[in-house]
């Protein structure tokens, strides 16, 4: 899966920056993911690189993911810190006033729209087409690809009391946390989505949502924590399953433990995390 970054910026009287990808089409700032580099170190250095803006993401709005071309893109929302657009003969960025023009790409105009209405919380998810990066440079071979990264995605289900669902491994006796990957095609709230149903058939829980991203210091890979809480009482469909609190015992696995410990459940916003620094 190939990840991507997307930002969306506003001046102070609403206008959108934008740039020019070809003489007819309008897209805004993105990159890729970067090994062992926060997505909005990342994206606030595209925009002082394209643009010559200091910028500063304060936001993730949207999760986008391209079924056709594998490809996962964060979206957020950013506030302008300083500088001035850099000076070019032939302007390819600039500030478009709302609603965004019609020459912004089909696949981005729902992501810049949702960013601008977004008042907080946790990001939409959505999926949607073709993706960016393959249209513009051409379908290739997913041996050819660049930037594919391993995703995998983990499952937290808190219960009314705050217990969490463990699941054993068949591989040991620790308990983990729901955990799986995609295959292709799948997206990654899908992935959390079939956890759920395979833990908790019969049980009732709120909607899904991404509450954190942990991007490897040393390598291409990503992990993403989605939860939801136990609305009624169910009944795990696995045997070894169970719900408990996380705090102590060496039964449970020291990472997730720790992963837990790390995510900030005072507010329903998405954060980010680097693991292995």
């Amino acid at each position: 899966m190939r990840p991507t970054i997307c930002g969306v910026l506003t001046d102070y009287k609403g206008r959108i920056l934008l740039r020019r990808a070809d003489p007819r089409t309008l897209l805004p700032i993105y990159r890729l993911f970067e090994v062992g580099k926060l997505p909005a170190e990342t994206l606030a250095r595209a925009f002082r690189e394209d643009t010559g803006l200091f910028v500063m993401p304060v936001r993730l709005t949207s999760l986008d993911y391209s079924a056709a071309q594998d490809e996962l893109t964060a979206t957020f929302r950013c506030t302008m810190r300083g500088g001035d657009l850099a000076p070019q003969e032939e302007p390819t960025v600039g500030f478009f006033d709302p609603p965004p023009p019609a020459a912004l790409s089909k696949e981005f105009r729902s992501r810049v729209e949702l960013a601008l209405r977004h008042a907080g919380g946790p990001p939409q998810l959505q999926v949607d087409g073709k993706g960016v990066f393959s249209r513009i440079f051409g379908g290739r071979k997913d041996t050819e690809r660049d930037g594919d990264w391993e995703v995998g995605i983990r499952l937290v289900v808190r219960s009314a009391n705050g217990g969490i669902l463990w699941a054993r491994s068949e591989q040991g006796d620790k308990r983990r946390l729901p955990a799986g990957s995609p295959a292709r095609g799948e997206a990654p709230w899908q992935v959390a989505e079939r956890l759920l149903q395979a833990h908790l058939p019969g049980g009732s829980a709120t909607a899904i949502r991404l509450v954190a991203g942990v991007s490897s210091a040393g390598r291409p890979a990503l992990d993403l924590i989605f939860a939801a809480d136990v609305t009624r009482e169910a009944l795990p469909s696995l045997e070894k399953a169970s719900f408990a609190l996380p705090e102590l015992g060496p039964d449970f696995a020291t990472a997730d433990v720790t992963l837990l410990r790390s995510i900030d459940w005072t507010t329903d916003a998405c954060q980010w995390l680097i693991d292995g620094e």
